[in-house]
C-alpha cells in the first residue's frame, strides 16, 4: 500500500461510522482495499475466511464448514478509530 492507493478513499469509524479521508495517520487505520488481506482472504458470501471453504481446513485439520464455492470480498471501505468513545 503506498499513499496513491488511498488518494479517493474513504474510511470509516468502527464505532460511530463517520467517515474521512484514508490516511495512515487516522488511528487504528486498516486498509481494506484491492490486494489486503480483508478484500482477499474473506468469503463475499458469508464472510468467514478460506481456509472454511477448503475440504479440510490447514489451520486446524478438520473439514471446512461451508457449503459454497469461496468468492473473495474484494475492495471495502477502509477502517479506523475517530475517538469518539474515548481514548482510554
Amino acid at each position: 500500500m503506498n499513499a496513491n492507493t488511498l488518494e479517493g478513499r474513504t474510511a470509516k469509524c468502527s464505532s460511530c461510522n463517520s467517515r474521512a479521508a484514508s490516511s495512515t495517520s487516522l488511528a487504528f487505520f486498516e486498509f481494506r482495499g484491492e490486494g489486503s488481506r480483508f478484500a482477499t482472504e474473506l468469503c463475499k458470501s458469508c464472510g468467514f475466511h478460506v481456509d472454511v471453504h477448503n475440504p479440510i481446513n490447514p489451520s486446524t485439520g478438520r473439514p471446512g464448514i461451508t457449503d459454497h464455492k469461496f468468492e473473495a470480498l474484494g475492495d471495502t471501505e477502509d477502517k479506523f478509530y475517530c475517538g469518539c468513545f474515548g481514548w482510554d
